[in-house]
């Protein structure tokens, strides 16, 4: 008998996973090339079957060049890390994820929310 967690309505045997993947988002003739990155929160019964969802998911997010007007295409360029979520399951409230850095005005040049370059 599988058994729910009242919160979330995940089998108590599945734990939460936080996956980062970056897109490549581009048109055919090279103009307005830009990236996204996409965050996840996978459950999983174990890092393989986590493993496994993540580039399932992600890759659903893919698609190749449009024709006609829609020159348009998405292209998965890298999975960048995935990292279980341990307090989650009990707590009910996570520090998802967390990155390490040594260059903030290097990060500051791509994060539009800290005064980078808007692509919009």
């Amino acid at each position: 008998v599988t058994t729910f967690n009242r919160m979330t309505q995940h089998p108590t045997r599945d734990q939460p996973y936080f996956g980062i993947a970056i897109f490549e988002l581009g048109k055919n003739d090279g103009v307005g090339c830009f990236y996204r990155e996409d965050c996840y929160l996978i459950w999983a019964g174990d890092p393989a079957e986590a493993q496994s969802k993540f580039e399932r998911k992600a890759g659903e997010q893919e698609y190749p060049l449009g024709a006609s007007d829609d020159q348009s295409y998405v292209k998965l360029a890298h999975l960048v890390d995935l990292a279980p979520v341990s307090d989650a399951v009990h707590t009910g409230t996570a520090d998802l994820y967390s990155r390490h850095f040594s260059n903030i005005a290097a990060y500051r040049t791509f994060e539009t929310l800290l005064g980078g370059d808007s692509i919009l």
